[in-house]
């Protein structure tokens, strides 16, 4: 792929990934609007998790694995590198079909057995909205495997609009079915987006005549090469996940309304992760696998840099003005009909705590992508492996004093050891020696933050006791937050910014095309 058919890509996955957010919070703002924050959302929040468990890690792991899997081998033999594939996403279908089958069957015994501080009502209505969203998981994770195919061959948006009919999905249905608190339209909705996120995908590689097949000649392949691979992309990922469960476990001995307060608050500091990191991380997948391949140490290096680089110019800032407006963002993205103040200020200060991770998250995103790229896979899940414990301790320790939000603390603390860890051994590793300028941009980077920072909080200090509208408040805050920023960005001559001004001028990309 080109210089210029990847910022093509860049802008157009981020287009459709913004649009993917912008809907998601949509999801949820309807979902809160309807249905509040108590103990009917703790059990949705429950039901949910398991399934989506399996559909986290598998995402993870495919989109991991089947790139360096199918490129490595397309470069030898591509008729043989389509076989392999369809074997591995036969068998591997073969075995959801059976994992989706066992949970739908056992939900209210799985349930049972992970939320040991729930009461019946809550455990009969988490296991009833776990047993349809094992069937949408299901679904949906055939729809993973056609993604991940999309994704090797570069077509990186459909993977992203099939998410978005999974938020459709479920909008129309809460706004539908949802009325005297049928949490299970969320379910149900799910399903729905899932299949047609499923059809769209097939259609596509219909159309580029991808040869992906039901194959069940090639098993040694994937008993041998893919498991080899994956089994360690989806025990490293599924620890991230089992934080997931010990968080909401422990969650669950507390007060209704505890479990939904850390998922929401969870998904709003998710969101610039998720935007940024995960943006810059899926399109530069294919040329950082290839630089590796070719034995390019320079350019693999130089990629790292400028990775980070590229994602924490958005996720720094983003950190810092999520400390500073954390409940106005709260308030205007929820507060509304069964939603209270209560539910925003407990969401809020959740918020705060899991700000931390805004950083880490989206370190780890790039830092993960150059391990999988190595096809060294181990590391991770050794490193993974250490914070299961460590959140056990930060949890039961946290949570007496500060209560949920003390389960939020604990997850940001892990998540800083877990970067830190990762980054220094992977130094280690590739021997990549320190960056005077990579890291006076990082400093340059943290400085117009904070700077940003104390001009927002000066802003909301000012113009609150006057403007009563939160929107107006969050809006002028924003504006003026990032023109201080990039402002600030630019006085202290940050070199990346005028590469990214340069690249947005007309001639800049006709000149490249």
């Amino acid at each position: 792929m080109s210089k210029y058919n990847i910022k093509k890509a860049a802008a157009l996955l981020l287009i459709v990934t913004i649009i993917e957010k912008i809907l998601g919070f949509g999801r949820e703002m309807v979902i809160t609007s309807q249905f509040g924050a108590n103990w009917l959302t703790d059990s949705y929040v429950a039901g949910y998790l398991v399934p989506n468990f399996i559909m986290v890690i598998l995402n993870a792991g495919l989109v991991n694995v089947y790139a360096p899997l199918f490129l490595s081998e397309a470069e030898i033999d591509e008729n043989e590198a389509w076989n392999k594939i369809s074997s591995v996403s036969t068998y591997l279908m073969l075995i959801l079909l059976i994992v989706a089958a066992f949970g739908a069957l056992f939900s209210h015994d799985i349930v049972s057995i992970i939320y040991h501080g729930f009461d019946e009502k809550s455990l009969h209505a988490a296991s009833e909205i776990s047993k349809i969203f094992f069937v949408g998981v299901f679904i949906y994770c055939a729809s993973i495997i056609e993604g991940s195919v999309l994704n090797c061959l570069k077509h990186f948006i459909y993977p992203v609009i099939s998410v978005c009919l999974l938020s459709i999905g479920m909008i129309v249905f809460v706004l539908a079915f949802g009325g005297k608190a049928n949490i299970n339209s969320i379910a149900y909705g799910y399903v729905a987006g899932a299949t047609a996120g499923l059809i769209l995908q097939y259609i596509k590689l219909k159309r580029i005549n991808a040869k992906l097949t039901i194959n069940f000649k090639h098993y040694k392949d994937f008993s041998s090469t893919f498991i080899k691979l994956l089994t360690p992309v989806l025990v490293s990922t599924s620890i991230g996940q089992i934080n997931m469960f010990v968080d909401r476990i422990f969650a669950s001995y507390l007060t209704d309304g505890s479990m939904s307060y850390l998922a929401y608050a969870d998904k709003v500091s998710s969101l610039p992760v998720m935007i940024f990191s995960g943006m810059v991380a899926t399109v530069v997948f294919p040329e950082l696998i290839e630089h590796i391949n070719n034995k390019e140490e320079a350019l693999v290096k130089n990629y790292i840099r400028k990775s980070i680089i590229a994602t924490m110019i958005f996720l720094i800032p983003s950190f810092i003005g999520i400390i500073v407006l954390n409940k106005e963002i709260i308030k205007l993205l929820f507060e509304r009909n069964a939603f209270d103040m209560t539910a925003t200020a407990n969401t809020a200060s959740a918020l705060f705590y899991y700000s931390p991770t805004i950083i880490m998250y989206g370190g780890m995103a790039v830092i993960a992508k150059v391990y999988y790229s190595m096809k060294d896979t181990k590391t991770l899940m050794y490193i993974s492996t250490v914070t299961i414990l460590l959140n056990v301790i930060f949890d039961y320790v946290l949570m007496k004093p500060l209560a949920h939000n003390g389960l939020a603390l604990s997850t940001s603390l892990v998540s800083v050891i877990q970067f830190i860890t990762a980054y220094f051994v992977l130094k280690k590793k590739i021997n990549m020696e320190n960056d005077e300028h990579f890291q006076k941009s990082l400093c340059k980077i943290c400085i117009s933050s904070i700077i940003m920072g104390i001009f927002i909080y000066g802003l909301k200090t000012f113009i609150g006791p006057y403007i009563k509208s939160n929107l107006v408040i969050v809006a002028a805050s924003i504006i003026g937050g990032a023109f201080v920023y990039f402002m600030f960005l630019i006085i202290l001559k940050v070199d990346e910014v005028k590469e990214i001004i340069n690249k947005l001028k007309p001639h800049s990309i006709k000149g490249e095309a």
